[in-house]
């Protein structure tokens, strides 16, 4: 509480200082965006909360609760980050495989070995449109990718009550993006929770059967059983006593089907990598036979078996040459729109 740090503008005269203060528990990452016409230094303020805690909003000559937010310092300024420890809270710590990347005991690091993954959470756009800030300042030992985890009061997706992203490292390990193992979720009242890990391109999985959640962490390991997932033939066997989530659902609907592979897998084979192409089943940093001829033609037909996952979503069209794809109406609300396609 009640830290602070300066900082100085000595690029353009006259010299101004920018004074950066908390209260509770956090600090505040300033970075500098150049200047501006008048050659006032532009710098972008993120306040990061200290495990648990929550940011409540800006004080002094940042006002407002916007984070991250931008000030143009045009003359000496103060400004406070105001953190505050939520009335209750719970913590759990998780183990999950992903299939895509595990070898022998453990998943490989491709993606932050060679600098692929992103520093900001990844689910802000569709269709996981969720809105969190958790930033990655230092990368966390053996991380593989960032996933999802969500609470339920109850089984189906009417009793999902919060969300947060982390990271998956090679030991299974959720981390926190500042490397805790401890997952927090503020404001939750002690209870019982279904545990939801959501990735970006595998069959999500839940938890058996509620958890009882509190402010010490307890540890849920969906790795050790198949059983310890909801419903049948929720995980694959990836290893004699290791179970992972299963690879292949590219368009991320619940369902690993030929659409995965035709309108994902097909038009990003052999295309420059990107993060958000999501064709790299296996998490090695490249699109290529191995994604589909070792993972996706053996999970072809596995549908997620957590209730609600599984979603009506519009077909897509190839668009000869481009690489892209054009949308189909959406089907009914009945049920999926169907096709002839040729499976790959």
């Amino acid at each position: 509480p009640g830290k602070s740090a300066g900082f100085t503008d000595w690029l353009y005269g006259p010299h101004f200082n920018l004074t950066l203060q908390t209260t509770g528990s956090g600090h505040i990452q300033p970075i500098s965006l150049g200047h501006d016409g008048n050659g006032d230094a532009i710098i972008e303020l993120t306040a990061v909360p200290g495990s648990g805690d929550n940011f409540d909003g800006w004080s002094g000559d940042l006002s407002g609760s916007l984070n991250p937010d931008t000030l143009a310092v045009n003359g000496d300024k103060v400004v406070t980050a105001l953190f505050s420890a939520p009335t209750s809270l719970v913590r759990v710590k998780i183990r999950a495989f992903l299939e895509g990347p595990f070898s022998g005991d453990s998943m490989r690091t491709p993606l932050s070995r060679s600098g692929l993954l992103p520093a900001v959470q990844p689910f802000s756009i569709a269709p996981w449109n969720y809105p969190g800030a958790e930033t990655v300042s230092e990368w966390p030992a053996g991380a593989v990718d960032w996933v999802l985890v969500k609470l339920r009061t109850s089984a189906g997706i009417s009793g999902e009550v919060d969300t947060l992203a982390a990271l998956v490292t090679r030991t299974g390990d959720l981390v926190r993006p500042d490397g805790s193992t401890s997952l927090v979720f503020p404001g939750r009242a002690i209870g019982n929770y279904y545990l939801v890990v959501q990735p970006r391109n595998h069959l999500p999985v839940m938890s058996s059967s509620p958890v009882r959640l509190g402010s010490a962490a307890i540890t849920y390991d969906f790795s050790n059983a198949a059983a310890q997932a909801f419903g049948d033939s929720a995980q694959v066997q990836l290893a004699p006593g290791i179970f992972g989530l299963y690879a292949g659902d590219g368009n991320q609907d619940g369902v690993i089907d030929s659409l995965d592979a035709w309108t994902v897998w097909r038009y990003q084979n052999g295309t420059s990598w990107q993060y958000g192409k999501t064709g790299d089943f296996n998490l090695d940093g490249g699109i290529d036979g191995l994604d589909r001829n070792f993972l996706w033609r053996f999970n072809d037909g596995r549908v997620s078996r957590v209730p609600g996952v599984v979603v009506t979503v519009p077909l897509a069209k190839p668009v000869v040459g481009a690489g892209s794809v054009q949308h189909l109406p959406a089907p009914s609300e009945n049920g999926r729109q169907s096709t002839n396609v040729n499976t790959p």
